[in-house]
Parts: C-alpha cells; structure tokens; sequence
C-alpha cells in the first residue's frame, strides 16, 4: 500500500478593502463599527485590536503564530484606508502592532477633528 500525502492550503482573507467603506479622516465612527464588526464575524481576531493579543515574548511557543495573524489584521486596518490616510499609518514607527495602528487613528481622529467618541 502506497502512503498518500495529504496537503493543507491555508488561505488568509487579506482582501484588499475587507469592508465597504474605506476610512478617509472624517468617517471614524461608520468605518470603526464596521471593521469591528468584520473582525469579529468570523474572525476571531477582535484581540489583535484592543489588546488582549499582545506580542508575545520572541521565546514564546506562540511567537510563530501571532506575526501573521497580526500582520493580517494590520493589513485589514491599512487596506479598508482611502490612499490619502493610509501614508499616516503604513509606517508608524512606534506600531509594530495592530493594537497600535488602531489606537493611531483613534488619537487621530480625536486630535484633529474633534469627534467625540
């Protein structure tokens, strides 16, 4: 008997506008429910965004497994941004973390439009 290999494809959703609206400076409170909504449906990853995901140590056994997973929902944040505003946050130096791009356009908002939240 021959033994059969069995493959797994993983496929991520990294589409590129994972929501209807795509956040330009002055729709924060649409656009934050919405992508709220998107991550958790299905998801499973609304922790990326406030909090309870932290990066763990580099020793940790699930270092691995938290690079991707926050890199896609990064990449959710920055993809459902109109062109002119992604260029605020793409780079953030100091946002190696989704939580943190996340808590960037919160203070943005607040800074600069005077949305109360």
């Amino acid at each position: 008997m021959i033994p059969q290999v069995v493959t797994q494809i993983v496929h991520h959703d990294i589409s590129t506008s994972p929501i209807g609206i795509k956040f330009n400076g002055a729709n924060y409170r649409v656009w934050s429910q919405i992508l709220e909504m998107f991550i958790v449906a299905g998801k499973d990853k609304l922790g990326y965004l406030f909090g309870s995901n932290l990066q763990p140590l580099t020793t940790d056994s699930t270092f691995t497994k938290w690079i991707p997973e926050n890199a896609i929902v990064k990449g959710w944040l920055i993809n459902s941004m109109e062109h002119n505003v992604i260029g605020y946050f793409i780079r953030l130096p100091m946002a190696p973390m989704a939580k943190e791009v996340w808590d960037a356009v919160t203070m943005m908002v607040l800074i600069f439009s005077r949305v109360y939240l």
